[in-house]
């Protein structure tokens, strides 16, 4: 269970939180930069990346990991991760930090990090780090910035060993009602997460613009008042950026910024999971 190939497996697939609407590609993806801390105060000024440990180097002897065999120890390994991050998403979307706090600690707590190849190394390091940092956020903004740079942490890692492709299927229709709204914003959020850990420009891209096409209709926030209006516009806002951010460490940062969005717009609209 702890042995070096098992636990390589489990981490080069820890944070493919992939949905339904995406397959293996020989697609290429973009090679991120290395992960530097994001903080609340980030998503409202640059962030230079001169903090941050030196990234391990993509190169033709980075040597590419096998998935496990169905059944074995290691696949399990990696679907309990798999589900860890997905779990820790999802309860940042919600605005409940203390229930991402086990499923960070399930990630902080991987073992052997130092018997590592030094390929990985590096990113396995700041995933535990940005995981431990859920523990220790005081606020929505920082978890939010954590779970960013958890998943740029993964992009990291994925690019040294060239993998995973991905591709990209059309987002759900939308009609007048705003679940029909929110289930793009969902399917859009998740294309966003896969354009920091895959590292995919072309699900970023897909992310942004439909999230860009989007404004909350007025109509549908008088409910949630003023808070509701207030995230709503900060979440408007910001999707208008995320086509500008090139970069894994601005993509990072505004990424963490429309997390923080949804908890305040979910509680003032009395939006339950």
């Amino acid at each position: 269970m702890h042995s070096t190939h098992a636990l390589v497996v489990s981490l080069f697939l820890a944070s493919c939180a992939a949905s339904s609407s995406v397959a293996t590609s020989p697609e290429p993806s973009s090679e991120p930069t290395p992960p530097a801390t994001a903080s609340a105060s980030a998503a409202a000024s640059p962030v230079t990346s001169s903090s941050a440990a030196p990234p391990p180097v993509a190169s033709a002897e980075a040597p590419v990991v096998d998935k496990p065999a169905p059944g074995s120890p290691g696949e399990m390994l990696m679907r309990d991760h798999f589900k860890q991050t997905v779990t820790l998403r999802q309860a940042v979307i919600w605005g409940d930090i203390s229930s991402a706090v086990v499923p960070a600690e399930s990630l902080a707590g991987l073992e052997g990090v130092k018997t590592l190849p030094r390929h990985w190394q590096v990113s396995a390091t700041q995933l535990q780090d940005s995981a431990r940092r859920i523990r220790q956020s005081s606020d929505l903004s920082e978890a939010a910035a954590a779970t960013a740079d958890i998943g740029r942490a993964c992009g990291l890692c994925h690019a040294a060993v060239r993998g995973p492709k991905i591709v990209v299927d059309a987002p759900p229709a939308m009609d007048s009602t705003v679940s029909s709204r929110m289930r793009r914003h969902q399917w859009a959020t998740e294309r966003l997460w896969e354009g920091l850990y895959v590292p995919s420009d072309q699900a970023w891209a897909a992310g942004a613009g439909t999230l860009d096409m989007e404004p909350f209709p007025a109509e549908a926030l008088k409910k949630g008042g003023v808070h509701a209006r207030s995230a709503a516009s900060r979440f408007t806002a910001t999707a208008k950026t995320l086509a500008q951010a090139k970069t894994s460490e601005a993509r990072g940062v505004v990424y963490a910024d429309l997390l923080s969005t949804c908890g305040p717009c979910h509680e003032a609209m009395g939006v339950k999971r």
